[in-house]
């Protein structure tokens, strides 16, 4: 049976910021739909600081926006200002017969762990990095050790749900990094999801003629936010070693502060002609993007469990990736793509190479993608989470 539950994200649930977050939040409104009230960010004129109706893909959600973000340049890192929004306005959000919490956003746990009268809270994690060590704020990564002290603290004291997007090994060092704060904390592994009525293998030469991309030429993708924390150098230095021939094409689905680094190095390495970066685009235009592609490319430093894989695997793609969190979980060598246990461009380039060789599309791949579709979702969280509630 489900319950009614507050979920409480620093996105706005649409399309700010792109990420695993942003996809986990919206696959959770859309499941739960009438059972849930949503508190997010603001990136349009809509006021801050009062329950309003706001409609999402055609769903009627009960709304509260703590902050707004109005540009790309915020002198004030997004986290804390959504943290000081969230506890100026706790009375306000948290004087409501719902009473159950959830949020993937480990800064709000200082805030929640702490409200009274609550009756359960839920937390995920949606990485399994200390996302203040990883800060494009270089002044911000002094306090990474500090922040995550008082983030296990507040795990310990105030939350009843703890999940975690990640593989067991991911989950080991997340309880080693908490020095013996989380030791008695079950913490149980909760995957990223997919929308198979979003991704699903499709036509490639369809697909490309849609985005009107070149029918000869071979296609990696890398799907998601441009950062440095993605890996995009090594990916570009694979890739001049596959494209001697000038044969592919490499294509960056995605937007973040790294564009202008990608183009930049993308010339240093004469490859600007055959390197393309899309910009912000819909899921619908993601899956078009996999399914007009050979291979997909992972090249992370850290991920906790990669949405892009999963979403790979259900278009039927095969995928070259670094040894993330959930890879070795998800790829099967020559099977359905690669895991690459050094960050060597040369055995990326090998493996891109060998990957052209399997099955596109995968069945192999769909069919293990099957148990990560939002179709499991509210059964495995009533199950984890919802069974607890009093």
């Amino acid at each position: 049976m489900s319950k009614k539950f507050i979920l409480i994200e620093s996105n706005n649930f649409e399309d700010f910021p792109i990420g695993g977050t942003l996809s986990f939040s919206k696959h959770l409104i859309s499941i739960f739909k009438e059972d849930i009230k949503l508190v997010g960010l603001e990136t349009g004129n809509e006021p801050c600081g009062i329950w309003r109706k706001k409609i999402i893909n055609g769903i009627e959600y009960d709304y509260f926006g703590i902050a707004r973000y109005k540009s790309k340049k915020n002198f004030v890192p997004i986290r804390l200002k959504t943290v000081i929004c969230l506890f100026f306005y706790r009375k306000k959000i948290f004087n409501d017969s719902i009473k159950n919490y959830f949020t993937q956003s480990p800064h709000f746990l200082f805030v929640l762990s702490k409200i009274k009268g609550k009756n359960s809270l839920c937390f995920r994690f949606a990485g399994t990095g200390n996302s203040i060590s990883l800060s494009k704020y270089k002044f911000a990564r002094i306090f990474g050790n500090v922040y995550e002290r008082f983030l296990f603290k507040s795990i310990k004291n105030g939350v009843d749900c703890v999940l975690a997007s990640a593989d067991k090994k991911a989950i080991k060092k997340i309880i080693d990094r908490s020095k013996g704060k989380l030791n008695n904390i079950e913490i149980t592994q909760f995957p990223t999801r997919f929308n198979p009525l979003v991704f699903f293998p499709a036509n490639k030469m369809e697909s490309r003629d849609n985005l009107g991309l070149p029918k000869n030429k071979k296609i990696i993708s890398i799907i998601g936010r441009l950062a440095d924390i993605k890996g995009w150098k090594l990916a570009l230095e694979s890739f001049e070693l596959l494209n001697r021939n000038m044969e592919h094409l490499l294509i960056f689905v995605g937007e973040g502060e790294a564009r202008i680094k990608i183009n930049e190095y993308s010339k240093i390495i004469n490859q600007q002609d055959f390197v393309l970066i899309t910009g912000k685009l819909s899921p619908q235009q993601v899956s078009l993007y996999i399914n007009s592609s050979d291979v997909i490319l992972v090249t992370s430093f850290v991920e906790g469990w990669p949405t892009v894989i999963v979403e790979s695997m259900a278009c039927g793609k095969n995928v070259v990736s670094t040894d993330i969190g959930g890879a070795g979980d998800l790829i099967e060598n020559n099977v359905n793509g690669f895991v690459i246990n050094e960050r060597a461009a040369h055995l990326i380039n090998e493996s891109i190479k060998k990957s052209f060789e399997l099955p596109d599309p995968n069945k192999d791949a769909v069919k293990k993608s099957i148990k990560y579709s939002i179709n499991n979702l509210k059964k495995d969280l009533s199950e984890i989470w919802f069974s607890k509630i009093k």
